[in-house]
């Protein structure tokens, strides 16, 4: 008996190979093809896809656009809605298209393959697609980690970007400021003291170090985190001591490190030397 489409989705996206194709490229007029509802890029790099639109006035199309019959009846596209994009800013007509029979799983995959591995991609838009990808076939971050070949933090991280404020997510998007340095910030509860941040960081750049810094401060002046309390010269001497000294095995008294001397033992041996015998 056949699985349905349900009952697959439930399992997650199949960790196999991408799908094939079946139709040999043909053309199709710009008015038969549709942009995704679900597209994975939200925002268009305009200097790129103005780039991208000389070279196709200049070259035309290189590689054709992939594309699926949609329930309006038109084409939806699964790879290439830049380079659609920039045939329509271009003018054409009529583009060169690959007719595939994809169903919805295998459309998604080609999608991912297709942004992630070919252009950097926003961070905001990967947190999107993931997370509608999780919704709509119940998958775990593990599962879009092995989908995507990437770790599961770095799917983690940004799926964590959906929870941050609208301003934060929006300078990300805007490529205003890194991921890193976006969480940090995220993490700065108070409004007004997070947008002040936000501002500096936008109009002078900031590293990771001092995003971390800056949430760190504010921890404390919140009295979240305590004040961090100047350990004694007692203190300084017992770390100092644990970093560079260690105990001998057999008499427990502190050596220096370089002074250590190293024997390969047996366990027997071990034990007589760590555990004398009591006479």
């Amino acid at each position: 008996m056949k699985k349905s489409h349900s009952q697959k989705a439930k399992k997650g996206i199949p960790m196999v190979a991408l799908p094939k194709v079946s139709i040999l490229p043909t053309t199709l007029s710009v008015d038969e093809i549709e942009i995704p509802v679900n597209e994975m890029r939200q925002v268009a790099n305009l200097e790129n896809l103005e780039e991208l639109t000389q070279s196709i006035r200049e070259c035309g199309i290189i590689n054709p656009i992939m594309v699926r019959k949609s329930e309006s009846g038109k084409y939806e596209i699964v790879a290439g809605v830049r380079r659609f994009m920039a045939a329509q800013a271009a003018h054409l007509a009529h583009v060169p298209v690959v007719i595939s029979k994809l169903d919805d799983i295998g459309s998604d995959k080609i999608k991912i393959h297709e942004n992630i591995y070919r252009e950097d991609i926003n961070p905001t838009d990967e947190a999107i697609f993931y997370s509608k990808l999780i919704e709509k076939y119940s998958l775990s971050k593990k599962q879009i980690a092995d989908l995507v070949k990437k770790s599961e933090s770095y799917i983690s991280t940004r799926i964590d970007l959906l929870g941050a404020p609208n301003e934060i997510a929006a300078a990300v998007q805007g490529e205003q400021i890194n991921l890193s340095v976006a969480l940090e910030l995220a993490k700065i509860s108070d409004e007004q003291t997070r947008k002040y941040y936000l501002g500096i960081a936008i109009e002078n750049g900031i590293t990771i170090n001092t995003a971390r810094t800056w949430r760190i401060n504010w921890e404390i002046e919140s009295g979240i985190k305590p004040i961090p309390v100047e350990p004694t010269a007692d203190q300084k001497n017992e770390i100092q001591r644990a970093i560079f000294t260690d105990t001998c095995a057999a008499c427990r008294n502190i050596v220096q490190l370089h002074e250590r001397r190293i024997l390969i033992l047996c366990p027997s041996c071990h034990q007589i030397i760590t555990n004398p015998p009591q006479r």
